[in-house]
């Protein structure tokens, strides 16, 4: 009988009396009670403490593996549980010790996911904390730009009887028009002379955290003071700012929010954004340096054939 089908009862260490399987709740009491006694040294050097563990990580492997970790992570959780003198009181110590694995692998995961510490993120396990999403690496699709069109269009959820005067002009938009409305406002800005890739991931940044704040004006109050996008697109901070205030617009309290991407999304035709001086010489001066527009301003015809057939 090798060590993981055997237990010694609470004796001095090396004095093995009659063999008991950990594998129980019983068992595995008393081995805990005898590890214990014979002090933390213990668990390096003792043949039973050192097949447990080795248990324990074939026992929650698929526990882990579920959780994105290994069955090695597994083992680590239960053996900190197990050495907790508490553990060896319980009613049913596997069962503690079950449970206490399962939340420490599912914390990691949420770790690993949230970029934080096991710790913090067993405090934020009981939260809608988001995963973090790398810069331009998004791939939510459709669906997550239509649960979302609210957010984008500045509304708020209002009572039923609001419900039933019908759909604003921007929560009527199908979930396909969304990604087309996107890409036209990075083609109009590409036009007029903002690098594809400035464009791309920073209306990607800034629709993402526009999703996260709800609304259009909180999600410039946070993105203007974010510092991550002018290293990430090597931009100066006047133009990241005025990216930002582009694309969302100002809010005028009532709800109106004249950013482009609104614009776009309510079905203005990219003729009459072009036609807009206030908006194309916004877009044009804060254009980070060294770029140009790729169409003159003067020849709003084929900036509007350059967005159409983007």
């Amino acid at each position: 009988m090798d060590a993981t089908d055997r237990m010694t009862p609470p004796g001095p260490l090396g004095q093995p009396a009659e063999p008991r399987g950990f594998t129980s709740p019983e068992g595995l009491r008393q081995l805990l009670l005898r590890l214990h006694g014979a002090g933390p040294d213990v668990w390096a050097t003792d043949p039973e403490a050192e097949a447990l563990l080795e248990h324990c990580a074939r026992r929650f492997g698929a526990l882990a593996r579920r959780y994105r970790q290994t069955p090695h992570d597994a083992a680590v959780a239960a053996f900190e549980v197990l050495r907790a003198a508490a553990t060896a009181r319980a009613v049913d110590p596997w069962a503690v010790v079950t449970r206490a694995v399962e939340l420490t692998v599912q914390a990691n995961e949420r770790a690993d996911a949230l970029l934080c510490s096991t710790g913090k993120a067993r405090r934020l396990m009981s939260g809608e904390h988001h995963d973090v999403v790398r810069f331009g690496e998004r791939d939510d699709g459709d669906r997550s730009w239509a649960d979302h069109l609210d957010a984008i269009s500045g509304a708020r959820r209002r009572a039923s009887a609001d419900a039933s005067a019908g759909p604003s002009p921007v929560n009527g938009v199908t979930p396909g028009e969304v990604p087309v409305a996107v890409t036209n406002v990075v083609e109009l800005l590409v036009a007029l002379g903002w690098p594809r890739a400035v464009a791309t991931n920073g209306l990607d940044y800034i629709c993402s955290r526009l999703v996260e704040a709800g609304n259009p004006a909180t999600a410039f109050e946070y993105l203007r003071r974010d510092l991550t996008p002018l290293t990430l697109l090597d931009i100066p901070h006047r133009s990241w700012t005025a990216l930002c205030r582009i694309v969302l617009g100002p809010d005028d309290g009532l709800g109106q929010i004249s950013g482009l991407l609104r614009r776009v999304l309510s079905g203005e035709p990219i003729a009459t954004l072009l036609t807009d001086q206030k908006l194309v010489g916004q877009v044009v001066r804060f254009s980070p340096s060294g770029h140009r527009a790729i169409v003159p301003a003067t020849d709003r015809s084929a900036m509007t054939r350059t967005v159409r057939n983007a």
